[in-house]
Order: C-alpha cells, then sequence, then structure tokens
C-alpha cells in the first residue's frame, strides 16, 4: 500500500512537470517588448500617419538628448492613439492625437531654439 502511494505521487509529479512545461509551447506568447496588435497593424488614419513621421522626424533631429521625456510621452501618447484607432474609440483617438500634438509642438520648438543657440555660437 505504501509503496503504491509513493508510486501514485511519483506518477503525479511526472505529469504535472510534463503538462507545465509540454503545454507551454502550445500557447503562443507574443516576444517581450513586441506591442500589441494595434502596433503591428500599419496605420490608416492620416493624422495618426502624420504625428507619427513628426515623431520619428523628431527623433532623429536629437529630441532623444534635449527632450527625452517630452519624446517619450509623445510616444506613449501616439502607442495610445493607435489603440484607440484600432479600438474604433475614434472621439477618444482624436483627443489623444490632439495631446501629441501639444508635446510634438513644444520638442520641434525646443529644437529650433536649440538650432537657434547653436547658429549664434558658432558665429562667434
Amino acid at each position: 500500500m505504501l509503496l503504491e502511494m509513493k508510486r501514485l505521487g511519483h506518477a503525479l509529479i511526472v505529469l504535472a512537470v510534463v503538462l507545465t512545461t509540454g503545454l507551454g509551447g502550445c500557447t503562443p506568447w507574443p516576444v517581450a517588448a513586441n506591442g500589441g496588435l494595434a502596433e503591428r497593424h500599419p496605420t490608416v488614419s492620416a493624422p495618426l500617419l502624420a504625428l507619427e513621421s513628426r515623431y520619428h522626424a523628431a527623433a532623429k533631429a536629437g529630441a532623444d538628448r534635449f527632450s527625452p521625456g517630452r519624446l517619450a510621452e509623445a510616444e506613449l501618447l501616439i502607442i495610445r492613439a493607435k489603440r484607440e484607432h484600432e479600438g474604433g474609440l475614434i472621439d477618444d483617438c482624436n483627443v489623444t492625437l490632439s495631446k501629441a500634438d501639444i508635446v510634438l509642438s513644444a520638442i520641434e520648438h525646443d529644437l529650433s531654439v536649440r538650432r537657434t543657440i547653436a547658429r549664434r555660437q558658432s558665429k562667434v
């Protein structure tokens, strides 16, 4: 009786290990930090495309060095707007796009000021 219970206990442990490790491969877990479905699909909204273009231009112009917080905020707002657009929340998407526009305008202003300062310093 005791031997049968030990065998049953071992069998249950083996079964639990096999089920937890073996079935883990059956679930299509997304790769970490890869975004959701809204981030993977191409954007079809013209205002959203325009803001994404402005964001990438600002990042390329060095906003990550001069306005890293604002650039991160703009990125999060654009991601949020994409999700809202894909979810059919068009009014919410428009509000988020307005917020992202304000943040990107501030970034562009910062970059413009930096360029003006750099030009003045190079003339001296």
